[in-house]
């Protein structure tokens, strides 16, 4: 296969900001698949989107859940005959000279299944590393570059997911079949997670996530799912759970009614019960 790109960009309820974001990488793309998972788009994004003959648009007026949408762009790519596909979050925006840094990287790797930019996360402050790469276990969706090659070999995205954690479980499924995950910190990628606000308490500083319940719930049952299927995985992410408790009691509100979705996601993991909440019922 040819170093051809094209992007995925999944939208769920997207401001008009998202023009922006997807101005910062269309240029680098041979195709850009937008899967709209909203009721309904603003008159003028959707003007935008259908307006532009480097997008093909899909949109069914409801939530088919992120893995779905990755799927049909990866299946979109392949029918394209392009070798690798860009991950992209509505909220997400690169940095000048980002994607030039990976496509080079790219090129001069052998068994690459993703390349990930630095997430400069709003709502925090973090020095640009001089590290030029590193090889990691895994990274979050958006702004990585996919190895169709690799995306054949491991399978599709876990739809039963439905959303959280299917990155996380993709990352260590490639790493079985012998894939590496990279990261550029050079290659800054600006990206919005949940509502992130940045407290200081004693001498510590907490950037708590303010995730709705729905989400919790979510990233309750497939954060136990993949630490089900990856033993190696479980003590980095118990910890990571721990730190996200003290930040959820500490700083986040709403917090019985969290904890009631996570209590049920964690339920619905024992009963094997998966796709979206809606669709199980509460």
């Amino acid at each position: 296969m040819s170093f051809e790109m094209v992007g995925v960009v999944v939208l769920y309820n997207p401001n008009d900001k998202v023009k922006d974001n997807i101005l910062s990488y269309l240029p680098w793309l041979n195709r850009l698949i937008v899967v709209d998972n909203s009721p309904s788009l603003s008159p003028s994004l959707k003007s935008f989107l259908l307006g532009s003959k480097k997008i093909f648009y899909h949109g069914e007026g409801f939530n088919r859940g992120m893995a779905w949408a990755l799927n049909f762009g990866a299946h979109k790519a392949l029918e394209l005959q392009c070798g690798w596909l860009l991950t992209m979050d509505q909220d997400s925006r690169f940095e000048a000279g980002a994607l030039d840094m990976m496509t080079t990287f790219c090129k001069g790797q052998q068994r690459v299944g993703i390349v990930s930019p630095f997430h400069r996360l709003a709502g925090t402050t973090s020095e640009k590393m001089e590290i030029e790469a590193r090889e990691t276990s895994c990274v979050m969706t958006s702004g990585n570059l996919l190895n169709l090659e690799a995306y054949q070999s491991a399978g599709p995205f876990l739809e039963k997911l439905f959303v959280d954690y299917v990155d996380f479980e993709y990352c260590l499924r490639l790493r079985k079949f012998a894939y590496k995950i990279w990261t550029l910190p050079k290659a800054i990628l600006f990206h919005s997670l949940g509502e992130l606000e940045s407290h200081r308490f004693l001498m510590f500083v907490f950037n708590p996530t303010n995730h709705s319940p729905e989400r919790r719930y979510y990233i309750t049952r497939n954060r136990l799912y993949v630490m089900s299927r990856y033993p190696h995985f479980v003590v980095a992410e118990g910890w990571a759970w721990m730190k996200e408790l003290v930040k959820l009691f500490l700083f986040e509100k709403q917090r019985l009614l969290k904890l009631r979705y996570m209590g049920r996601g964690a339920l619905d993991f024992l009963r094997n019960r998966y796709g979206p909440l809606d669709k199980i019922g509460f």
